[in-house]
């Protein structure tokens, strides 16, 4: 498959066009939809690994934005990428930090270059340009990545 994913459509609904499928990707195949518990920090709260497997999950959303706090880009590296700092063989996909643009809106300032951010905890203001976001998820190892988008304001 060479490091893409295929997407093969299963079953569809006439009436409302929705549809199953199966989504193949580098880290094992996913039956759609799919339901994905979130690792915010790297870590799924109250299940281990073994847990996880058992249940039959294969994807892992993991949130950007608090992985670019806590544990970091450094750390994340350090270990090899996000798959060995969770010991996660499976899929892992890695949101935008879009979420964060919108939720911290009284903190933030968009410019065309990117987003000025503060953050929750004590961390200094980020800077979440879109290339810096990108470069950031790629060097986590995800499996996939969704892009970094914002929509204007509107009324």
């Amino acid at each position: 498959m060479n490091g893409g994913a295929l997407f093969t459509p299963g079953c569809r609904d006439p009436a409302s066009r929705a549809r199953t499928g199966l989504l193949s990707l580098p880290h094992g195949t996913a039956a759609t939809p799919v339901f994905m518990p979130v690792g915010t920090n790297g870590t799924v709260k109250a299940l281990t690994r073994d847990d996880l497997a058992e249940i039959g999950f294969e994807i892992i959303l993991s949130n950007t934005y608090h992985l670019y706090l806590r544990p970091g880009m450094e750390v994340l590296a350090g270990a090899g990428g996000l798959h060995r700092f969770m010991r996660w063989d499976r899929n892992i996909l890695t949101d935008s930090g879009g979420f964060q643009v919108f939720s911290l809106a009284p903190f933030r300032k968009i410019r065309d270059e990117g987003v000025n951010s503060a953050p929750i905890s004590t961390a200094p203001v980020i800077h979440s340009a879109r290339k810096a976001s990108w470069s950031f998820r790629r060097s986590s190892t995800a499996t996939f990545r969704c892009s970094l988008t914002c929509a204007p304001a509107g009324g």
